[in-house]
């Protein structure tokens, strides 16, 4: 009787074992499956953060600034710490900055352009911004000078002929009064109807096409 309850203990051990080695096995692998999909997953993550980066890069979107700006800021969120990957963020970061400057959205850094002076064929870079453009349009269509064109070319920096136009008509550090409000096709025609252009641009407002969609002015 002892023998046979040996030989019981002795195949219940080595069950144990076996399924003991069996389960640690299974085990080791779920593990190597769990980690390669991981990295898989890894993998596809980053080379969908370069298409998309590649493709702001070489203009193949439809994305607004705000759009492109926001996908950047997506994927570097995720920080994928890829080398080649943080070095497309880098440079799509800096294409971005470069063409809100050249939209004038970053209105503190002058929109640089390059003219040719009639008096010489050397090329001159005169620094435009939003503002100075715009208030150049202003005086020019108020002076006479080919209204009509500067005013259709006043026009494409707009949303529509109907974007508001607001006049600061006096400004204190807590109160700000304004003239009844008008629409820039509205002030544009008053300006040559008028023939004196009394205001300058204070701030502007953009749409996400990078184009005005409020203006406001104050009295020279």
């Amino acid at each position: 009787m002892k023998k046979i309850f040996n030989r019981l203990v002795i195949v219940t051990l080595m069950s144990v074992m076996l399924i003991s080695g069996a389960t640690s096995c299974k085990s080791k692998k779920n593990a190597t499956r769990s980690k390669a999909a991981i990295e898989a997953q890894y993998k596809k993550k980053v080379d969908e953060a370069k298409t998309t980066l590649n493709a702001i890069l070489n203009g193949e979107t439809t994305w607004s600034l705000k759009e492109q700006e926001d996908k950047v800021n997506t994927i570097k969120s995720d920080a994928l710490h890829d080398p080649e990957l943080d070095e497309l963020i880098a440079r799509a970061e800096k294409y971005i900055k470069n063409e809100r400057i050249a939209a004038g959205l970053d209105v503190d850094k002058p929109h640089v352009i390059t003219a040719n002076p009639q008096t010489n064929n050397t090329s001159v870079q005169v620094v435009e911004t939003v503002e100075s453009k715009l208030n150049s349009l202003f005086d020019k269509i108020a002076n006479g000078n080919d209204a009509s064109t500067n005013i259709a070319e006043a026009n494409k920096m707009f949303e529509s002929n109907d974007v508001p136009v607001l006049i600061i008509i006096s400004k204190s550090e807590k109160v700000t009064d304004y003239d009844r409000p008008t629409t820039i096709g509205k002030y544009l025609d008053y300006l040559k109807d008028q023939k004196i252009s009394r205001n300058k641009v204070y701030s502007i407002k953009y749409n996400e096409n990078n184009k005005i969609n409020e203006l406001e002015l104050i009295r020279k």
